[in-house]
């Protein structure tokens, strides 16, 4: 089983366009969008400006690869940069059976491999707040305040980093909640492991997710993919890191030019970068 998998692709046509030539060039069974991949919207309502994204022409780049390739599985989630609103607009993409979210709670299974997705991250000094949780249920509250989508309002509100994260459950509690994958597993993550060659910051400071470092630990997947922090391979010099039997990777994202990793279940320790870039 061959996947190609890119994440932060923050409404780029032109990445949208360059995962097309990818797949002609080389096809895969399965290709992943590792979450931040619609725009932000605008700050007083965005809702009109994702939804048109969703609609088309992300739409049209999802039918473009089914007209190319029936068969082929695609996998999304979400990140700190998505709107929780965008989660019904995506049901109805699923509904035509254009891709499948992932999620911690179910198992979609491919050839021997299961798929399992977390699409939240730890808290963020970033206006959009859906996607965050605290990242281990000990942590202490964070200041990190912004902006949520409320259903009732048809709109966004205003939270305070102590009033939105202490209503809802961690990575920490959300993981333990997991759908048991028998192994080999794949596990796609917005948020990348903490302390880790993957998830640092420009300056250099580590703000990754310990919790789905524990997990990644304890249950050894095959393969993990993350995203969220497009700098971290620069930074580390690194597009992968090791954890026992589970080869964990962020590939990175330019606005110049696409980063995404082709990964083949039968070179299990190799991974592709699109601009070349080394483990």
């Amino acid at each position: 089983m061959e996947l190609l998998f890119t994440s932060d692709l923050h409404g780029s046509l032109k990445h949208l366009e360059d995962i097309l030539s990818l797949l002609e060039d080389r096809p895969a069974e399965v290709l992943i969008l590792g979450g931040d991949c619609l725009p932000d919207g605008d700050r007083g309502f965005p809702y009109p400006l994702v939804t048109q994204f969703i609609r088309d022409p992300f739409r049209t780049f999802l039918l473009q690869v089914r007209q190319l390739y029936p068969d082929m599985h695609i996998f999304s989630l979400f990140g700190n940069h998505d709107w929780s609103f965008s989660i019904d607009e995506f049901a109805r993409l699923q509904e035509e059976g254009l891709l499948a979210m992932l999620s911690h709670r179910h198992i979609i299974k491919v050839e021997s491999f299961s798929f399992l997705g977390l699409s939240h991250c730890p808290p963020a000094p970033y206006w959009i707040k859906d996607f965050e949780r605290r990242d281990r249920q000990a942590d202490p509250p964070t200041e990190f305040g912004g902006y949520t989508w409320s259903p009732p309002m048809k709109g966004i509100v205003s939270v305070t980093g102590r009033q939105f994260f202490s209503q809802h459950e961690s990575i920490e509690q959300m993981l333990r909640q997991a759908a048991p994958a028998a192994r080999p597993f794949i596990f796609v993550s917005h948020a990348p492991p903490a302390e880790s060659h993957l998830d640092l910051l420009e300056a250099g400071k580590h703000v990754g997710s310990h919790a789905v470092r524990d997990y990644i630990e304890q249950k050894q997947p095959a393969l993990s993919l993350h995203g969220h922090l497009h700098e971290s391979p620069l930074v580390s010099g690194h597009i992968s890191q090791q954890y026992g039997d589970c080869l964990s990777v962020n590939p990175g994202q330019k606005l110049d030019a696409l980063c995404a990793i082709r990964w083949n279940s039968e070179t299990p320790g190799q991974v592709w970068h699109s601009l070349g870039w080394k483990p």
